[in-house]
């Protein structure tokens, strides 16, 4: 790792230095927690088996989908904002803020529940195949909510580039859940009631933890102001909640795309091709644990940057992290499409061995964002969110009718290549406003 760092840092420019000096530990963190991660996939694929499986990809798809709906996602506008508020100096109106979004979602977790409680009770039939499951899918749903609070907890840590201790907790937390979770699907295999209870009460105790981690680490900055009033943002709550909408509308439609591909094919060629797609995924994903913490810390230095106008840097910036991104991206696409089947049989097991034409194709979509990582941070730093909706609505539309084209014929495969599409607009369209604006943005300095 630390050869790896000292390699990253001789290639960078002085703002990707910086970027990867805040990166460090989060860096170190996310590789772990995704191998944990990896690790309790193959475990609960295994022992739940591919009917069981693919049952438990569908409800976890169709939850997230719809709780994101009203996960307003604020952590983007508390950084935006926070950045704002930190380069005038004002912690109280810092502190302000935190506790307005901590109160908003709280009550929009509160109102996720009761919807998701309203639709499985009057369209279970609609969501899975199987009787008896539809507590177990208000209790995943309950387990979920920790996903609306710790992402707060990371924007707030992220503005104040404090990752260490959190990380170090995150990295236990998994550790924990990894084993608990094993122990339970081990002695009770096929069996998904037992592994959903498990997983609500180890994020229940998660969720306590990480946000606690949250006052640990900024005691001494916000110490002084926790009594600062709501009003101070009297001036700005009508910016802060325009952008808190478009963002959270914006976020939802992604995680729609992310998260909703996995209950389509569920739904258009049945629960064991929802089995073979979700593994694609998961193996992707885990080539792309790299690149997640720099996604999750260049938002705020990107803000920072827009703030202060340093366009130069910030283009100097893109492009070194790119590049530097691009060979190893590369190189992982063609090792894993080359050794796909292989790869499949031996980690998941023969049951799951046709995942591997959906993860040829789910590589490339993991590279693809894997090198243009930068450019949902800089679309929210630019202020560009009403527009970032838009995309992603057409996208989605069109998304959805081409799965209905592609699946059919060729089911987990199908709905990769469709996937990889939609991202590709995304990719592409976002950077070419991204440069637009920045361009703008300098001949106004």
């Amino acid at each position: 790792m630390r050869k790896l760092l000292v390699y990253l840092k001789n290639r960078l420019d002085e703002q990707s230095q910086l970027l990867l000096r805040n990166t460090s530990w989060i860096l170190g963190s996310s590789i772990i927690r995704s191998g944990l991660a990896f690790l309790r996939s193959i475990v609960v694929a295994r022992c739940l088996g591919l009917e069981a499986y693919g049952t438990y990809a569908i409800i976890a798809s169709f939850v997230v989908a719809l709780q994101d709906f009203f996960n307003l996602n604020i952590g983007n506008a508390f950084i935006k904002f926070g950045a704002e508020f930190r380069t005038q100096k004002r912690t109280d109106k810092v502190v302000a803020l935190m506790k307005a979004c901590f109160f908003a979602t709280f009550i929009t977790a509160c109102l996720s529940l009761l919807v998701t409680w309203g639709l499985v009770s009057l369209a279970y039939e609609k969501i899975v195949d199987q009787p008896g499951l539809a507590v177990y899918i208000l209790l995943f749903a309950l387990s979920d909510v920790s996903t609306f609070f710790d992402p707060l907890g990371k924007s707030i840590l992220r503005l104040y580039y404090k990752f260490r201790i959190n990380s170090l907790i995150q990295v236990a937390t998994s550790v924990v859940e990894l084993a608990v979770i094993s122990v339970v699907v081990f002695m009770n295999p096929g069996d998904i009631k037992s592994f959903i209870i498990a997983l609500l009460c180890i994020r229940l105790v998660n969720l306590l933890i990480n946000n606690s981690v949250v006052y640990v680490e900024l005691r001494h900055e916000i110490g002084a102001h926790l009594g600062a009033p709501l009003r101070l943002l009297a001036g700005s709550k009508r910016e802060i909640f325009r952008f808190a909408a478009g963002n959270s509308l914006s976020k939802s439609l992604l995680t729609v795309i992310n998260q909703g591909d996995t209950f389509l094919v569920g739904t258009i060629a049945g629960t064991s091709f929802a089995a073979f797609y979700n593994i694609a995924k998961r193996l992707a994903g885990v080539c792309a644990a790299v690149t997640d913490p720099f996604m999750q810390s260049i938002y705020p230095q990107l803000s920072n940057l827009v703030a202060e106008r340093k366009v130069t840097e910030i283009k100097t910036m893109i492009l070194r992290i790119m590049k530097t991104a691009a060979v190893p991206a590369l190189t992982v696409a063609a090792v894993v499409m080359l050794l796909s089947p292989w790869l499949v049989t031996l980690i998941y097991g023969g049951d799951f061995a046709p995942a591997a034409g959906a993860l040829r194709i789910t590589i490339l979509t993991s590279m693809l964002a894997s090198v243009f990582f930068w450019n949902q941070g800089m679309m929210l730093s630019l202020g560009l969110v009403r527009y970032r909706f838009m995309v992603y609505l057409f996208t989605l539309a069109g998304g959805i009718g081409l799965a209905f084209i592609l699946v059919p014929p060729w089911q987990a495969t199908g709905m990769a290549l469709t996937v990889l599409l939609m991202k590709t607009t995304i990719i592409s369209t976002f950077t070419l406003v991204s440069i637009k604006k920045l361009n703008q943005l300098a001949d106004t300095t």
